[in-house]
């Protein structure tokens, strides 16, 4: 992974994060990354990767619209490719998993996974500026966006791993707690 593969997703994550019609951003490199002590610890210094996730302010269709809209990037679930590449995991890799089981995955209708290329920064952002454009309603830039507690597992590769390790700190938890915390991943993805 070159230093300037990780500056491109730097850049491609704080441009999102300050996009009105972006919910959310997860990269290993924010400071509010769950993951950031550690990354910091395992990682080369300032080198946290070229992929990274994001949630538009809509639902599963909008955000497979976003990746149909999309002309620099291609739709693919690989990483680490030297072209820029993006998946809406809700409506491909993850379609034939019930909601629960999406949300118990880590998957949100509204994530983007996305691995950033080696082609020019404007080019990415570019490109992104124009689907969101196309694809997502002026008017959802002004939905809240989901706060940092809602639960969103963060990050590729550690997704699992994290999850199993909720699961297992969880297991004292009551089944109430849990149930309801269902019902609120539900009813966030309905609205």
């Amino acid at each position: 992974m070159s230093f300037q593969r990780t500056d491109r997703t730097t850049a491609v994550y704080r441009w999102l994060e300050q996009h009105p019609k972006v919910a959310w951003v997860s990269y290993p490199g924010l400071p509010s990354h769950q993951s950031h002590e550690n990354a910091k610890r395992l990682l080369r210094k300032n080198a946290f990767g070229g992929v990274l996730s994001f949630g538009v302010k809509g639902d599963a269709k909008i955000g497979s619209q976003v990746v149909d809209k999309l002309k620099l990037a291609s739709n693919l679930a690989n990483v680490g490719d030297a072209k820029t590449l993006v998946i809406h995991p809700s409506t491909t890799t993850h379609q034939q998993l019930t909601t629960e089981e999406q949300f118990a995955s880590g998957v949100t209708p509204d994530l983007l996974r996305v691995s950033v290329g080696i082609e020019d920064i404007s080019d990415i952002i570019a490109d992104f500026d124009h689907a969101f454009k196309l694809a997502i309603p002026d008017e959802n830039a002004t939905q809240q966006q989901r706060p940092k507690s809602y639960g969103r597992l963060s990050g590729i590769g550690g997704t699992l791993r994290q999850w199993i390790t909720r699961k297992s700190s969880s297991s004292s938890t009551s089944s109430s707690s849990v149930a309801e915390g269902k019902k609120k991943a539900t009813d966030q993805s309905a609205s």
